[in-house]
């Protein structure tokens, strides 16, 4: 489920270019409020499924019709909106449940009086599917560089990606629900054109 967050930045919000630290800060402290020991389960430890640890959690990053970025500074200088993503109630519930108490978000030292929080309409899945990603993907492996076993940072173009996302989801669902899904046919191709 995802919830779509409006907040009003007045004249103008600053922020650095690399703020989604902050945004998790957000998400963190707001569970801690609401439930401070599944606050610390799921910064310290997280829902486990094949020797990994999942957060289990997505947020996107801040949208604004005007927005304008000076050297390591972004300016938004209209209503921000933010999405937060889950699949588990609980997260959610105890997220929602700050958010709606506080009615505002602090940012930078700054208090962003919310304007609505909506719940958007789940899609109807199909067999085939377009997707725009409201953040980054990122998916890493293990792979050899210079004789040594290292992490690597897969690209968009890499053959071995749409596979390594299907595992990951399915390890991700093994987490959520005990097992692995019924089906798990699963594959991922992306949009070239976008991408150059």
């Amino acid at each position: 489920m995802r919830i779509k967050i409006v907040a009003d930045v007045g004249e103008e919000l600053t922020l650095p270019v690399n703020y989604n630290h902050l945004l998790a800060g957000v998400i963190y402290r707001f569970l801690a409020e609401s439930d401070p020991e599944y606050a610390s389960f799921l910064h310290e430890e997280g829902y486990r499924a094949a020797e990994k640890r999942f957060k289990l959690f997505t947020f996107s990053q801040l949208m604004a019709e005007r927005r304008r970025i000076s050297g390591d500074k972004i300016h938004f200088r209209s209503t921000l909106t933010w999405y937060v993503s889950s699949p588990v109630e609980r997260f959610l519930s105890h997220f929602a449940d700050t958010l709606l108490t506080e009615g505002r978000l602090s940012l930078a030292q700054r208090q962003l009086p919310i304007k609505d929080v909506t719940i958007p309409r789940i899609p109807r899945f199909q067999s085939e599917m377009r997707f725009r990603c409201l953040s980054p993907v990122v998916m890493t492996t293990i792979r050899e560089h210079n004789g040594k076993q290292a992490m690597h940072y897969c690209m968009p173009d890499d053959p071995a990606l749409s596979e390594l996302i299907r595992q990951n989801l399915i390890r991700k669902h093994e987490a959520i629900l005990g097992r692995v899904p019924n089906d798990d046919t699963l594959s991922f191709a992306f949009d070239k054109t976008y991408i150059n």
